[in-house]
Parts: structure tokens; sequence; C-alpha cells
């Protein structure tokens, strides 16, 4: 049993968690206001495409707390969560409150107030430009940036299977876009992509490619997330796994990944400085699901299926489209890569593996609300980044051995999260996606039904 399914099963608290810190102040010199007692809803939203946290808090405003603290979207709220379970660390947050996005009244001295919340980085950014020169491997530049302009430490696992130094100039960005534009090129040497995300449970920043994350374990491997409507719900198994509610919407949509160029295509890639011409015929089955197919050995069906056709030509064999790219060599000398630079065809091939990987991943998307108290741990991240599995059951009639739906059932990774915490308890609705389906309809060995 995994720590996250013996912290589940062990968990016998009324209340979720308990919020142990929540106080507002203001760079104006208004005296720190406590507002825990008047805290009627939290959210707090993680995506593994941002690096960064938003959210919203509800309060109860019963004192004029809103006129009299002189709220002017610059507050800060210092923010301590724990989670009421043995052992765990609390998770110490700090948010800008933005903006008020509603207030409603219950009665002449009771008002709601809703303020949107954004981490504290984020206004730093906004207040910060970066035009300078970096040089070194993505995740190296991501890292000076991280720390010279944010005070935050980077984790992660790209050192040498990533692409060689290059040389930039950041044009005029604040901090988190020079992040997010360093990011977007940076691709492994298969030409998986990489994410830069901000966790509830961390103060890190996390750089991750797409294929170290498929590659992880099942945190829930025996104990699936299930949508069961009536069954195993008295058990505290079932309990503590159920799906209450999903989504599974707008999916299937191949006329955007043709359309984008990644599912047949031709990318051409034009050299300005050189006059250099090179022409790339891409494949998805060929140039991607090659190696991502292999990274889950038992979910290794590509969600485009490989002999899908269109009048007897299969549809990765399609010239569907004529993409151009421009970009320049030699502005840094020949030494050293510029931005956009590659030196021959093959490595160029990969920018577009990651564009597909990346579109791919949210051809199939399922939202899930679950139980949140799977995610709220402070001793480690489980939410976004980690993989879950998720099963359905098949609406064929089952008579013996029940089947899956293997369509909407699989090993997911958690693209983003949204956690509520009201009332004492925590709900999380969880964006999942896949890259690949089961083969294989049958309900898994040790698997509780």
């Amino acid at each position: 049993m995994t720590e996250i399914q013996s912290q589940l099963l062990g968990d016998q608290h009324s209340d979720d968690y308990t919020i142990t810190k929540a106080e507002i102040t203001s760079s104006r010199g208004y005296y720190p206001l406590d507002i825990i007692n008047v805290i009627s809803e939290f959210e707090v939203y993680e995506s593994i495409e941002k690096s960064y946290l938003t959210g919203r808090i509800v309060i109860s405003d019963q004192m004029g707390i809103y006129d009299r603290f002189d709220f002017d979207g610059t507050e800060i709220l210092d923010i301590e969560i724990t989670r009421n379970i043995s052992g765990s660390t609390p998770i110490n947050k700090k948010f800008i409150l933005s903006n008020v996005e509603n207030t409603k009244k219950s009665n002449e001295t009771n008002e709601a107030i809703q303020f949107h919340l954004i981490e504290d980085i984020i206004f730093k950014s906004a207040l910060t430009n970066v035009n300078k020169s970096y040089s070194g491997q993505p995740q190296e530049i991501i890292a000076q940036i991280l720390k010279e302009y944010l005070n935050k430490n980077l984790l992660t696992n790209a050192f040498e299977d990533i692409q060689a130094s290059m040389k930039v100039i950041i044009p005029n960005l604040d901090p988190i876009e020079a992040l997010t534009w360093i990011r977007n090129r940076a691709t492994t040497s298969k030409g998986y992509p990489f994410f830069l995300y901000s966790t509830l449970a961390s103060n890190d920043v996390f750089f991750t490619d797409i294929g170290t994350l498929l590659e992880q374990k099942i945190l829930n491997d025996r104990y699936p997330f299930t949508y069961l409507p009536g069954v195993g719900s008295s058990s505290a198994t079932g309990r503590l796994f159920q799906i209450f509610e999903y989504e599974y919407r707008n999916v299937e949509n191949n006329i955007n990944l043709i359309s984008n160029g990644v599912v047949g295509a031709n990318h051409n890639f034009y050299d300005v400085t050189t006059a250099k011409y090179d022409k790339i015929k891409f494949n998805v089955h060929k140039d991607l699901y090659r190696n991502v197919s292999k990274l889950n050995p038992r979910q290794p069906h590509p969600v485009l299926d490989e002999f899908s056709e269109y009048e007897d030509v299969k549809i990765s064999d399609y010239e569907s489209k004529n993409m151009f790219h421009i970009h320049s060599t030699l502005s840094q000398g020949r030494r050293i890569k510029s931005y956009s630079e590659e030196y021959t065809a093959t490595e160029h091939k990969l920018k577009v593996i990651a564009q597909a990987a990346k579109l791919f991943m949210t051809r199939n998307p399922i939202e899930i609300t679950v139980n949140g108290r799977e995610f709220i741990s402070g001793n480690d991240t489980y939410s976004i980044g980690n993989n879950f599995r998720i099963l359905f059951k098949s609406n064929i009639d089952q008579n013996e051995r029940p089947l899956i739906d293997t369509k909407k059932s699989g090993d997911y990774l958690v693209h983003a999260a949204k956690h509520s915490f009201r009332n004492g308890r925590i709900f999380s609705r969880l964006l999942c996606s896949k890259i690949t389906n089961y083969e294989s309809n049958d309900w898994p060995d040790g698997v509780y039904t």
C-alpha cells in the first residue's frame, strides 16, 4: 500500500482540515486582520501549465471589514492549512487579494464577499521587467530567473536529456512570462515537452517532461477512483475513492488536431540567415507514438488508433497541412544556439513532436470530483503531475466478471486541480488527461469492485 493509501484508510477525523492561520496585511500600515472565523469557503487552483497558483476566498463580513480595511487589490493573505492526519505538515501560502469578484448581502448586517486570489509571486512578477541575456540549458536559465527575481527554487529531472545550451535575450518580459517563454522551447531528446508548475503542498517550482510524468507509478493502483453509484459506498474504501461527479465532453476532436498539423503534415523550417530550407514529414504514430506507447505497458494503445483510415489511407499518412516556421542561425556564433536555432532537420522535428504531445494529452480529458483529502497532506505533492487510475464500468450487461469502459477508464495524469475547503470538508475537482488507452476491457486483478 502506498503512503497516500495508508493515509486515507487510516484517517478517522470528523473534519478533513484545520485553518491554523489566516491573516490579511497591507503595506499601508493597517493592522493584521485575522479572518479565520469569517471564512466561508477557500479554493486553490493548480495547473501543470502554470508556474503559480490562483484561487478564491469567500468571507462573511458582519463587522464592516471590507470598507474599514479599505481593500484596494494589493492586500496579502497569509494562510496556513493543516490536514487532520497524524504527521501532516502544515501548508503555508501567501496570496494577493487581487480583486473583488462578487458581493452578496444575506441581511442588513451580513455580506458575503468573494475575492480572487493570485499567488504573491504573480504580483511581484508583474512589477518586474526582465531584459537581459542568459546562457545555458533551459532548466539552468529557468532556475536563474526563478531565484533572481522570485526567490523560488527549481526542482527538475532535466539534466542531460535535453537540447544543447543556448543564449537568449529576454525580450522585455516579466519573470513569469520569461519562464513560460523558455519552457516552451525545452524538449527532451525524444521530443517530449516540459511543464513548469507550482503546487499547493510545496513552495518549490517543478520542471518535468511529459515522458517522466507518464512513467511514474500509479498512486492508487489497487484503489482506483471509480464511478459506481450505489455500489460500495457503505465501505470506508468506497467512500474515500468514489467519484462523486464527472464530465466527459468535447472529446475525440480529430479535426482540431489535423488543423494544427500534428496528425499527418509537412513542416517547413526556413533559415532566414543561410536561406537553408528543411522540409519534414510528420506522422504522429511514427514520430510520437513509437516512444509514448512504451511509457505505460498496460496502456499502450494510442488515443488516435493507428489503423484509422479515410478512403483506404491511414489518417496519419495524409499530408493534410503545410506548416511553415521561420528561424535564424549563427546570431550567437557557431558554438551556441539562439532561441529557435537547431543544427539538423531531426532536431527541428522535436519541436513538432512536443507540440503534438501536448495537444494529444488534452484530446480526451475527463473532470472528476473526489474527496480532496487524498491530495492535501503537506508532506508531498499528490495532485497535479501525478498519475491516478480511474475506472468506469462498461455499459455492456455484466452477468459475470465486470468489464471496464476502455475509453473513459485509464491511468490518467492530473493536469489541473481545484481544491475546495468548505465546512470542514475538502473536495477536489481534477482535470485528468491521457495520451494512450487500455487495450483490454477486463476488470484489473487485485482491484476492489
